[in-house]
């Protein structure tokens, strides 16, 4: 089988797996209960949900805004939110939840950053969210006290922690890393105190942003489970659907919803209701980042040519759809000393 055959395989079997997973979960719920609670839903509270997602993303260009910064490059924030919803679009498509990264950096890297700058502010701004993940669990366990789901997650949301610490220590001070291991950003150079500050601040708010929402959308259908539990579970959550098992994160990440929420107390039908809203809720996300993805190609394709400058290069090359499914290459993401 030749490697495009193996991607395909692999795709069809990603697809299948998510469809397996969400066919589980309908075979052991009330699905009559579950279409009673979503025909109940609130939809002021359902439209909140959604409006705070869209924030998110806003929250999350203003985070990759600063991340450049870093660089000294100056990005306006309207055309980084339009990268960020195309990449949210993408996200659905390829095979796992960081799909969206590639994208972004494919789509930056075309006339806006050098490609290997580009690759390493996507990982830069991942690793940020990172942290602010992980700042969130260390601040929420507390805060949820015994309504934490179980010891086991109590103490792997705890986990997160020490993860983001060491991502930011990979980024701040990466001299006592192994060579081959040291991240190759301008942030490790010493970077003003301010700036640190104001991206964790971004990658924290973001994330409250998209549990802020997830607790609308539950209460839009009838749950009462406190906020706290909800920073607890989510970032758990998504770190199981970044794995490159389903398409997209899709069946894994409402399996992981459904079974932790029941933990906490939540009823199988409520959390599959809930879950049902939150994947409504990206839907209509992605298909806007496909709606601005359709204006700025029909843009490119309407823009009349500019004769060539003298010394210009001329455009960047278009990626080719095997740069959208694999990784960036190695050399742009490390650099040994």
């Amino acid at each position: 089988m030749t490697a495009a055959g193996r991607r395909r395989a692999w795709t069809v079997a990603r697809v299948v797996l998510s469809l397996a997973v969400l066919a589980a979960l309908a075979s052991r719920t009330d699905l009559t209960l579950v279409g009673r609670r979503l025909a109940a839903a609130d939809p002021l509270l359902v439209g909140a949900g959604l409006l705070l997602l869209f924030a998110r993303n806003v929250i999350q260009a203003w985070r990759w805004q600063l991340v450049l910064q870093a660089w000294d490059r100056r990005l306006p924030l309207g055309p980084l939110t339009r990268l960020v919803m195309i990449g949210g679009f993408f996200t659905l498509l390829l095979p796992t939840a960081a799909g969206g990264d590639l994208v972004r950096w494919a789509l930056v890297s075309r006339g806006r950053l050098e490609r290997t700058l580009a690759a390493q502010s996507v990982i830069a701004d991942r690793l940020a969210g990172l942290c602010g993940l992980g700042l969130l669990t260390a601040l929420a366990v507390p805060w949820a006290g015994d309504s934490v789901p179980g010891d086991g997650v109590r103490w792997t949301a705890l986990a997160l922690a020490p993860a983001a610490a060491f991502a930011l220590a990979a980024v701040m001070w990466p001299g006592w890393l192994p060579a081959g291991w040291r991240v190759r950003l301008p942030l490790a150079g010493g970077r003003p105190g301010r700036l640190l500050a104001a991206i964790g601040a971004s990658a924290l708010l973001a994330h409250l942003g998209a549990v802020a929402a997830m607790v609308c959308l539950g209460r839009a259908v009838g749950d009462g489970t406190p906020a706290p539990v909800y920073a607890v579970v989510l970032p758990l959550v998504w770190l199981v659907s970044l794995l490159p098992v389903s398409l997209g994160g899709l069946g894994v990440r409402e399996a992981g919803f459904v079974s932790l929420m029941t933990a906490a107390g939540m009823s199988r039908e409520t959390a599959l209701a809930a879950a049902g809203l939150w994947l409504a809720t990206t839907l209509v996300q992605a298909a806007a980042g496909g709606a601005l993805l359709a204006v700025e190609r029909r843009a490119a394709i309407a823009q009349p040519a500019r004769p060539p400058l003298p010394g210009d290069p001329g455009p960047l090359p278009e990626p080719s759809p095997e740069e959208l499914s694999e990784p960036a290459p190695a050399d742009y993401l490390y650099s040994r000393r």
